[in-house]
């Protein structure tokens, strides 16, 4: 008879019971091992019981809120909240937001990494990229969903149709290149404006014609 190892790791174990943001699932998912196993060696190391907590207190919290409204995939949500598609759902009724459409739903496949690194599905943006003439493929690999939902995504946000024949030539990497210049050549007028009128106003600049005093 075959016995399987339980690689378990007492500093880790306890540090994931104590923490009320990590489910029971969750740990039990970690260490492959049963919830009447995690029980027992909760109690031989003095850890107070797990019943009745709410383990789970940031669901339907502003991060929750910003996650789904952001594009997030429900499966990422399940997997970061450690609740249930059912349970995903029962918080976006109870919150009162916007439904998913089921004909749309490729377009909300953001995952958490992609998320925390700033990238918003039809956010700014998604539309500045469009507006620039990004390539929708390029677009597409960006934002982590098909090209035919970044189509979708722009006529249902009211972005302007691109034309047949138009020329869209711009990748991600290049318009973000674009975008950064102008914004540095912006930050450099603006600085030269502020100083020009820092020097008016201790009349170390004469703008009237002829220089005349």
């Amino acid at each position: 008879m075959a016995f399987r190892v339980i690689r378990f790791s007492e500093p880790l174990f306890r540090k994931l019971w104590l923490d009320p943001k990590v489910s029971c699932e969750a740990i039990r998912a970690r260490f492959d091992c049963s919830q009447h196993f995690l029980s027992k060696r909760a109690r031989r190391m003095g850890l107070p019981s797990r019943a009745g907590w709410h383990v789970q207190p940031k669901i339907g919290g502003p991060e929750f809120v910003a996650m789904y409204e952001a594009g997030v995939a429900v499966a990422d949500l399940c997997r970061e909240f450690g609740w249930s598609h059912s349970g995903i759902n029962d918080a976006v009724k109870r919150l009162g937001l916007a439904p998913r459409p089921h004909s749309s739903g490729v377009e909300y496949s953001l995952t958490v990494e992609r998320y925390r690194a700033g990238i918003r599905i039809g956010g700014e943006e998604f539309r500045a990229m469009w507006v620039g003439n990004v390539r929708v493929e390029s677009m597409a690999e960006y934002f982590g969903i098909d090209p035919q939902a970044v189509r979708r995504l722009a006529y249902r946000l009211g972005l302007p149709h691109r034309r047949k024949g138009q020329r869209v030539h711009l990748d991600v990497a290049e318009f973000k290149a674009a975008r950064a210049q102008d914004e540095l050549r912006a930050a450099m007028a603006r600085s030269a404006a502020e100083t020009a009128a820092a020097l008016r106003a201790r009349g170390l600049v004469n703008d009237r014609p002829g220089g005349a005093a």
